[in-house]
């Protein structure tokens, strides 16, 4: 689980990935660190080093999300609606 969580946050580090599959990525590290807790105990090393993770990927989320310019309503509304005559680019 480790390896497939440090290789996710060193593709969001470079800015690649779906914002939702990146907070359902953070769900999924919580829910690891915490079973990981459960299962071998809060002072355990292993425990530390699932926690350790979890705050690397929040770190690393939100510095890609301050790396980001705010998305204008009209960018959300061309997301939406691409065919929309107010989303259209012309070459002229």
């Amino acid at each position: 689980m480790v390896q497939a969580i440090d290789k996710q946050i060193a593709a969001i580090k470079r800015g690649e990935g779906d914002p939702e599959h990146i907070h359902e990525l953070a769900q999924d590290a919580l829910a690891w660190a915490r079973q990981v807790t459960k299962e071998k105990g809060e002072g355990s090393s292993e425990s530390a080093s699932a926690w350790d993770t979890v705050e690397e990927l929040l770190a690393a989320i939100a510095h890609r999300r301050n790396q980001q310019p705010p998305e204008s309503s009209l960018d959300r509304y061309c997301r939406d609606r691409p065919e929309a005559d107010e989303c259209k680019v012309y070459d002229l």
